[in-house]
């Protein structure tokens, strides 16, 4: 049988693994001297409280190699089984190298198949999704791996951030550039490109804002088999509000999901970051 294994950066829960037969591997978050397992000690309301307060950025900590080793070992231990580990983007997180180092550890590293999904959260949940769906009809891991690559060649993430002044904090907006953007109500649009996050404009209305979001679905159509994913940040008027502005400027859309942004894009967008996930069209 083909075990599953992702990291917290997917914003999946437990509970969603336990649920639907996948292993939710926790970074860790740390608040100065306090230390949490991300959606085990912490959950996404207690983050937001936290962090709305916080002086300073929290910090999250990779999983180990020997974290990983030990999940890979325990899902081994039937030897009918292999794993698949879909990882944070390599080029945000150190979290894919660990992996690929406990894979290096083992002692039957064949049976062990490690995805850079290039993506985080509801981008990385959606090849998730999809390892799930086509999981049953996969004659193995490798097979499973080499279709969840082609997904990872066709993800698309945008997002646009609320509150700039997480931005300023983590240190990807200048104290200048943020107390001026603040003044002008100015909301920096995103884009994941090749695993990194990048600025891809800027807006000022929220009404500017969706008809950015529905234009980016008009230039690179969604595949139509795939549900495209919403994401918030302690923001769920936001994401009603984007869902339903999508649906009635694209009626052809593909289902669309809704989740919660976690701690990892959470601490550095801050609340109110809004994101869009889908996988283009072949």
């Amino acid at each position: 049988m083909i075990r599953i294994i992702t990291d917290s950066i997917s914003d999946l829960s437990q509970q969603e693994g336990q649920a639907q037969d996948f292993r939710v591997l926790p970074l860790t978050v740390r608040f100065g001297s306090e230390e949490f397992r991300d959606g085990i000690d912490l959950d996404h309301d207690a983050f937001y409280a936290r962090l709305v307060s916080a002086t300073e950025l929290p910090k999250t900590s990779q999983i180990t190699p020997e974290a990983f080793d030990r999940a890979f070992c325990e899902e081994l231990r039937d030897p009918a089984n292999e794993v698949l580990c879909i990882t944070g983007s390599s080029k945000l997180s150190g979290t894919w190298q660990s992996a690929m180092m406990a894979r290096e550890m083992s002692n039957t590293p064949e049976r062990i198949h490690i995805v850079d999904s290039l993506n985080v959260s509801l981008g990385e949940a959606t090849l998730v999704r999809l390892a799930l769906v086509h999981r049953a009809e996969m004659p193995n891991a490798a097979a499973l791996k080499d279709c969840l690559e082609d997904y990872v060649r066709r993800s698309c993430l945008i997002g646009k951030a609320e509150v700039l002044k997480y931005l300023v904090m983590g240190g990807r907006l200048s104290v200048l550039g943020g107390a001026v953007g603040s003044a002008l109500h100015i909301k920096p649009l995103l884009r994941l490109v090749d695993g990194k996050l990048t600025q891809a404009g800027i807006c000022r209305s929220k009404h500017r804002a969706l008809e950015w979001f529905a234009q980016q679905l008009q230039d690179v159509p969604p595949d139509p088999a795939v549900p495209l994913t919403i994401a918030h940040a302690h923001a769920p008027e936001s994401a009603a509000e984007l869902h339903t502005f999508l649906s009635q400027a694209i009626p052809t859309l593909p289902p669309i999901l809704e989740m919660e942004i976690g701690t990892v894009v959470g601490t550095h967008g801050g609340p109110g970051i809004i994101g869009l996930s889908w996988i283009a069209r072949a």
